[in-house]
């Protein structure tokens, strides 16, 4: 397994290209939170992105939490959404395009892909961070995207 932290810098296209890639190497489904300060930012992103995902709902799975705090396990039940062509599309809307154009309140904190259990590609956004957990199998086709990453 190939631990790589990605370019903060994921314009539209990459974006894109990065999700696709990500179901195509066998990732099914996602989870999202969000941190705001105001209710209104809830409200907002709710009406945004978290109140269109109920047709995509997978409900509850075992996942692997990108983040660990005190008193949870790395694996734990979390609601996750089917990875798909609507998603991905309801994914970039929300983030104007760009996977790392993140606005506190505005935007999904946290998004993480999964590939089975395991976290495949997370974002933590507020710390401007992003990785991918590759297979010797996925190296190939990863380094045809084109992104810039270094391994870890």
């Amino acid at each position: 397994m190939t631990q790589i932290q990605l370019d903060w810098d994921l314009n539209a296209e990459r974006s894109r290209r990065l999700l696709e890639f990500c179901t195509r190497r066998g990732a099914e489904c996602f989870t999202a939170t969000l941190w705001y300060w105001r209710k209104s930012q809830l409200e907002e992103a709710n009406r945004r992105f978290f109140d269109k995902l109920p047709p995509h709902s997978l409900g509850k799975r075992t996942l692997e939490n990108m983040t660990v705090f005190e008193g949870h396990e790395r694996f734990e039940s979390q609601e996750c959404w089917s990875l798909n062509g609507d998603t991905i599309d309801l994914i970039l809307s929300v983030f104007g395009g760009s996977l790392t154009d993140h606005e506190e309140g505005r935007t999904p904190e946290n998004l993480a892909i999964y590939r089975g259990e395991m976290c495949f590609l997370g974002f933590i956004s507020h710390e401007q961070y992003a990785f991918m957990r590759l297979g010797e199998d996925d190296l190939e086709e990863f380094g045809k995207l084109r992104l810039a990453f270094k391994r870890l």
